[in-house]
């Protein structure tokens, strides 16, 4: 394997082309310059596609496409289809990264590298909040536990697993098992993809694996902005439940008493995730209601003013 691999990173973008144009100026001025972008535009209503056509022109390194909108999983798809690079990353438009972020990310792989994660810097737009690193510093894996029981702890204490855009996946796996994003889903969908690609990974490692965490905030995750779809999705506990369901089914393979417990843990945090997104969706307490029942909805809401 060539010590500097072509990295294909992925970009839906809706509606977002003057945020994506910072991003790629980003992108192509990092510290690791063998990439290629794949910017696929999902039938965006403002000039959005233009403005990175016209980018594409004086970038080589820029591939641009256009499609009827479908969402961000059919764009991802559609990018993976292009893709040619050793390895694939996921970025979103409207967010941003490190200098070094894909370098880092590339230097964490090695021979026994399962999948290399960074750290979050979490930034609540809508809000105004400060920035918050989202990533602890975990236990490594114990010697008999298996990775499934692994990952089921590192999304009991905090989201450091469930999206694809803070990783860095290896194109062989993804399209000899020909792994995408579930089109069906408006919710999780990154989640299911990370656990496929888990499960899909696994044999390739013969002698053992693990999962590599760069400790340092190297994505910028912009939350809370006026293309963001997960806080509408988060509202109904129906998605809370299919996203449990795909959980269940991909850890049945080791189904053993320590990975039930685990997911029972998870979905009891994934029920106060749930209230606590619909206290803070900025909709009318009578919309609320609809989602949660009174009694939950007086909880959450203390729980949003106590943690404030």
């Amino acid at each position: 394997m060539s010590k500097t691999p072509l990295i294909s990173v992925v970009i839906p973008v809706f509606n977002t082309g003057k945020n994506c144009l910072k991003l790629l100026e980003r992108l192509i001025n990092s510290s690791y310059q063998n990439v290629e972008v794949i910017c696929i535009d999902d039938g965006s209503k403002d000039n959005s596609y233009e403005l990175l056509l016209d980018f594409a022109k004086q970038h080589s390194q820029v591939i641009v496409k256009k499609q009827k909108n479908a969402g961000p999983s059919a764009a991802r798809n559609a990018g993976i289809e292009l893709a040619t690079g050793q390895y694939i990353s996921f970025i979103d438009s409207d967010d941003y990264v490190s200098q070094d972020f894909l370098e880092k990310l590339l230097d964490a792989y090695d021979d026994k590298t399962l999948l290399a994660c960074t750290a979050l810097q979490y930034n609540r737009v809508a809000k105004g909040e400060a920035h918050n690193d989202f990533m602890t510093r975990v236990r490594a894996r114990k010697k008999h536990e298996d990775i499934y029981s692994y990952v089921l702890y590192l999304m009991r204490i905090d989201g450091r697993m469930y999206g694809v855009i803070n990783k860095l996946f290896r194109r062989d796996i993804i399209e000899k098992k020909k792994i995408r994003f579930d089109t069906s889903l408006d919710f999780a969908e990154d989640t299911k993809f990370v656990l496929d690609y888990i499960a899909a990974a696994l044999p390739h490692f013969k002698h053992g694996c693990d999962i590599k965490f760069i400790y340092e905030p190297l994505y910028i995750y912009n939350y809370g902005t006026d293309t963001s779809t997960v806080a509408k999705s988060s509202l109904d506990w129906k998605n809370w439940q299919q996203s449990y369901k795909n959980l269940k089914d991909w850890s049945k393979q080791q189904n053993n008493q320590r990975v039930r417990r685990r997911r029972h843990i998870i979905k009891a945090r994934w029920r106060i995730s749930h209230m606590l997104s619909v206290a803070r969706a900025n909709i009318s307490r009578k919309e609320k209601l609809k989602y949660i029942d009174p009694l939950r909805l007086l909880v959450a809401e203390v729980l949003v003013k106590f943690r404030r």
